[in-house]
């Protein structure tokens, strides 16, 4: 299921599904192996943030993927983020950062939900970015 969290807009937009069928994960911290991404035809390309980067590269990886974000055409690829778990601890930074860039990613996709209490809180998070444009996490 795809769910939206954003601020300050109607509780009734929706966002329609999209199909995604060929789904590319990268290194968030690899701007060569983002960069290939970008030149190929899949439905989603996803800039990892957790498991695919070493702990001491989550701050290379949130910087690089902004950069991304906003600096290259992925066409007619969405562009998603996999960001860190509540229980990694790194999550608050990811949403900071990634939310806080001049161009959003297109999904915001969100591992190991183990408790409701862990999607309000993520809610929350995204609340506080001061977000305007809906965002769907997946």
């Amino acid at each position: 299921m795809t769910s939206s969290i954003h601020r300050g807009l109607s509780s009734s937009m929706s966002i329609p599904p999209r199909r995604r069928r060929a789904l590319l994960y990268m290194p968030g911290d690899d701007l060569r192996k983002i960069t290939k991404a970008a030149s190929l035809d899949v439905d989603l390309a996803v800039l990892d943030c957790e498991d695919a980067v070493a702990v001491s590269r989550k701050g290379d990886a949130r910087t690089t993927i902004k950069m991304a974000l906003e600096t290259l055409d992925f066409g007619g690829t969405e562009r998603g983020v996999r960001v860190n778990s509540v229980s990694s601890g790194l999550l608050e930074d990811d949403i900071t950062s990634i939310l806080g860039g001049s161009t959003l990613p297109d999904v915001l996709m969100v591992p190991k939900l183990d408790t409701p209490e862990e999607a309000v809180y993520i809610s929350e998070l995204v609340s506080k970015s001061g977000l305007t444009s809906p965002v769907p996490l997946i």
